[in-house]
């Protein structure tokens, strides 16, 4: 994850980039500063950029509640992955006409206080971000969502196995193949992170899980049962 990968940076780096760094599930390698640009690293690091889909995610959002018209999402304005996500979703419901209601955490144990004053700011749907801070905690908004009929979209596939009614999101199985490919070859000494650009992991992973969607007062629609992962 992002905090994992800046802890390395940080250490590896006061240490003399000694140790190759490879990561994998990053939203934003550059906004978290491991990189300046996806050729432009330090050559003892490298990996792949874990973007979630949001147009496809904000798709789903409004086929599960096609009256969707204002989106609650909590976030640790301290994560730099937490903001790009925040700035990528206002960015579409601003195109889209949709409103986008933020509340901000410092600690896991602020999610039910922050999901309840979304709630009673009227939003239709909670939106996940890839923010360990929020995740960490998530359990607190499902909670509060299945008590309200409001449905939980996930930014990632896993935010399915934890309560939310979809997840969509980088599949991080491929991830962590191309990881695994860079740190073999680094390995073996036929490269060096130097070699390998940060590039977008483009393959995109779905889960459903039944039991929340219906917890949460929602009926997925069969296009999208037809290609998730079902969970739960």
């Amino acid at each position: 994850t992002t905090p994992a990968a800046q802890a390395a940076f940080q250490v590896v780096g006061a240490a003399g980039g000694t140790i190759p760094v490879v990561f994998s599930v990053v939203t934003d390698p550059f906004a978290a500063g491991l990189a300046t640009s996806a050729t432009e690293h330090e050559p003892w690091i490298t990996g792949s950029q874990s973007l979630p889909p949001f147009a496809e995610v904000i798709d789903a959002a409004q086929q599960i509640v096609p009256e969707l018209a204002a989106m609650g999402m909590v976030y640790n304005p301290s994560e730099a992955n937490a903001q790009t996500v925040v700035d990528a979703i206002q960015g579409i419901a601003d195109e889209r006409g949709l409103t986008l209601e933020l509340a901000t955490i410092a600690d896991s144990s602020e999610v039910g206080q922050a999901t309840e004053s979304l709630l009673g700011r009227g939003v239709d749907a909670f939106i996940v971000p890839t923010d360990t801070t929020m995740v960490s905690g998530m359990a607190a908004m499902v909670q509060i969502a299945d008590d309200n009929d409001i449905p939980v979209i996930g930014t990632d596939a896993n935010h399915a196995q934890t309560g939310a009614a979809i997840g969509l999101g980088t599949d991080y199985y491929g991830s962590g193949v191309r990881a695994g490919e860079i740190g073999c070859a680094v390995i073996s000494g036929e490269a060096t992170a130097a070699d390998f650009d940060i590039v977008p992991v483009e393959s995109l992973g779905i889960a459903v899980n039944p039991a929340a969607a219906e917890a949460q007062g929602v009926t997925i629609p069969d296009d999208l049962l037809a290609q998730a992962e079902i969970v739960g």
